[in-house]
């Protein structure tokens, strides 16, 4: 498959991605709010029975004292990226097309999720062999550092995966440049920036 052809292959994939995750309730993933409020309860009245040991209080959490005054990247502030890299850039809010370098990557976010991800196509699994994909896993290790290749539906991405609302606009600009620089190196250095990091 070609690039122009994986290029169509991409806003098929956007659509289908951009479908909103089934996230849980607040409740569910504290395990409910009735059986949190009744757990405090019965842990209070158990402190209470034990004379010289006071309930303590939670202390507050350093990270959402730092996060206040900190600005949440939303699908509106999202576009303000693409925008500034490509004036051009086409899609609409969670799912977007721009161009880096000549290379069209796709933007998906997922604000209900806080999830964002930027891909981009290389190539086919068919036209592979099993010595490219061993190199590319490979690559993942040491060459391919934000960004990374995957395979997915028969075909190789680069792709960078965040949480949405902590994401800069220099760690976006970063992440875009990454993808298309595993677009690039694909078949060559196999690199998403011009260092290696072994571990």
């Amino acid at each position: 498959m070609n690039r122009i052809a994986l290029s169509l292959v991409s806003l098929v994939v956007v659509a289908a991605l951009a479908t909103p995750a089934v996230s849980q309730s607040p409740g569910a993933r504290t395990g409910g709010k009735g059986k949190a409020t009744a757990g405090g309860q019965a842990g209070q009245a158990g402190q209470a029975g034990k004379p010289g040991k006071a309930a303590r209080k939670p202390r507050p959490s350093k990270l959402k004292r730092l996060n206040r005054d900190t600005v949440r990247a939303t699908n509106d502030i999202f576009e303000s990226y693409i925008k500034a890299k490509d004036p051009a850039f086409t899609g609409r809010a969670g799912s977007w097309s721009f161009k880096v370098d000549g290379i069209e990557l796709a933007v998906i976010t997922d604000e209900r999720a806080d999830r964002m991800r930027i891909i981009a196509p290389v190539v086919e699994v068919a036209d592979l062999d099993k010595d490219v994909l061993i190199t590319m896993l490979e690559a993942n290790f040491d060459r391919a550092l934000d960004a990374k290749y995957s395979v997915w539906r028969g075909a190789v991405w680069a792709v960078y995966t965040h949480p949405l609302s902590p994401t800069t606009k220099e760690q976006f600009d970063s992440a875009a440049r990454q993808v298309a620089q595993l677009v690039r190196t694909f078949g060559t250095t196999y690199s998403s920036l011009d260092i290696v990091f072994g571990g």
